[in-house]
């Protein structure tokens, strides 16, 4: 099980929610999380097995975080400092987590997708080939930005992809 803290503003004051990690999902790493009808970012703030008896319902009913976000993460001296700081003044580690990362980050974040090796599985649309096609072009990935938008109807597509 992963816990996963996300701000206060999205997640109210608990804001540390367990999920199912995803494969490469490690201590500390940055993830998009389901919450409730939204998707947030939030933290690995800790990595637990749990036996599905302790749980005391199915860990399928547990949803799962999203990969890792590439290069944006904390490091455990970090981790440390945030478990210090909620610990001394009895606060929830969400809101330790403030101002441990920069203010609007998820607005900062740009969306990037890149192929994995091997074909294509097959059962793909004509719109997913062509995303595939021109991922190929662009030698293996696509980066987004705020001023680079993806053409229309393409970002739900590479989304469709993943």
């Amino acid at each position: 099980m992963a816990e996963v803290a996300v701000e206060p503003r999205s997640g109210g004051s608990a804001a540390l929610f367990t999920y199912r990690p995803h494969p490469d999902v490690a201590l500390g790493d940055a993830c998009f999380v389901p919450l409730g009808r939204r998707t947030v970012l939030g933290f690995v703030l800790g990595m637990r097995r749990v036996e599905e008896p302790e749980l005391g319902f199915p860990a399928s009913a547990l949803r799962t975080t999203g990969p890792p976000v590439r290069g944006l993460g904390l490091v455990e001296p970090v981790l440390r400092l945030l478990e210090f700081v909620a610990d001394e003044y009895l606060c929830p580690i969400g809101a330790a987590l403030g101002p441990a990362v920069p203010p609007n980050l998820r607005q900062r974040l740009a969306p990037c997708w890149s192929l994995v090796s091997g074909d294509p599985p097959e059962g793909l649309t004509a719109a997913e080939m062509e995303a595939v096609r021109v991922l190929r072009e662009a030698g293996g990935t696509w980066m987004g930005s705020r001023m680079r938008k993806a053409p229309p109807g393409s970002e739900k597509v590479l989304r469709s992809l993943v």
